[in-house]
């Protein structure tokens, strides 16, 4: 009888305890979601470093130049006007 009881201590153990099969499956399902998550924030940052790679003195592009300087400044001509549209 005590054997039994062990053996179904231990059977509990494996699949419902702390660090069974249950908590197994969902660090699995966490680890998938946070890889999504990963990729995402990696093809923004790739974004990120192209644009700023555009920006340095040694390769500015001059309409990304003058596309920043019409937002941020506000530097248009007498004869344009600037409509802003939200992202």
């Amino acid at each position: 009888m005590g054997c039994l009881t062990m053996l179904g201590y231990f059977a509990w153990q494996a699949e419902r305890g702390p660090r069974g099969f249950t908590y197994q499956r969902n660090l699995t399902e966490q680890l998938e979601k946070f890889t999504t998550q990963l990729e995402a924030i990696k093809g923004d940052r790739n974004t990120l470093e192209a644009r700023v790679a555009e920006l340095r003195p040694d390769a500015i592009d001059p309409d990304l130049l003058d596309e920043m300087a019409r937002k941020n400044l506000g530097f248009v001509s007498t004869n344009q006007v600037v409509v802003h549209f939200s992202n």
